[in-house]
């Protein structure tokens, strides 16, 4: 593949991952030379797509690569949520105590910690005390969602009424704004809309 070809490969695959097309985005990324991307940016765009198609270890191997050559947020946040896609817990907190010495404030830090909880099975108690302490620092629908759930998990129906309705009034509307109404009807015995 000439340097022109590979050019208008690499714009292609960024206007398909640019529109969401991920599935359209790998085929062209099948037909290129992953290992001539040189470009941080274009290999960010490689990851994503690769990530988008449920590909977590090609992902992973340039994601160590980078990682090894430079750490970032960035990268270190990819390697996190790909490793605890793989199940591989210990690589996982690996990354994580990485990603905290470089950004100990980040919100991310409890999001990781609560995936991870999940996987080893832990009691719902911590795992809300992890989306709790998220709440505190920074309110996200979906894992304000993810806590009107744990609380509903857990038996405590009042705290996840509670939660689905500050979710609600917070965000207004969007995907988990409309699964909180779900969950909220559910529990109030309310007719669904």
């Amino acid at each position: 593949m000439d340097k022109c070809d590979f050019s208008m490969r690499i714009d292609e695959l960024k206007r398909l991952a640019e529109n969401n097309q991920y599935k359209e985005a790998y085929k062209v990324l099948e037909m290129m030379e992953i290992s001539k991307v040189k470009n941080l940016k274009d290999l960010y765009v490689v990851i994503d797509v690769m990530i988008e198609n449920e590909r977590y270890d090609e992902a992973k191997e340039l994601l160590v690569a980078i990682n090894s050559r430079m750490k970032s947020r960035r990268v270190l946040h990819q390697l996190i949520d790909v490793t605890i896609k793989l199940r591989e817990i210990d690589t996982a907190q690996k990354y994580m105590r990485e990603f905290q010495k470089l950004s100990p404030q980040d919100p991310y830090n409890d999001v990781f910690l609560y995936q991870l909880s999940v996987m080893l099975g832990d009691s719902y108690d911590k795992q809300i005390e992890i989306l709790e302490r998220l709440k505190q620092n920074e309110y996200m629908e979906k894992w304000a969602y993810e806590l009107a759930k744990t609380y509903y998990n857990a038996g405590r129906e009042k705290d996840s009424i509670q939660e689905c309705k500050d979710l609600i009034l917070w965000f207004g509307d969007g995907l988990y704004v409309e699964k909180a109404k779900e969950l909220k009807q559910l529990l109030m015995g309310e007719k669904m809309e």
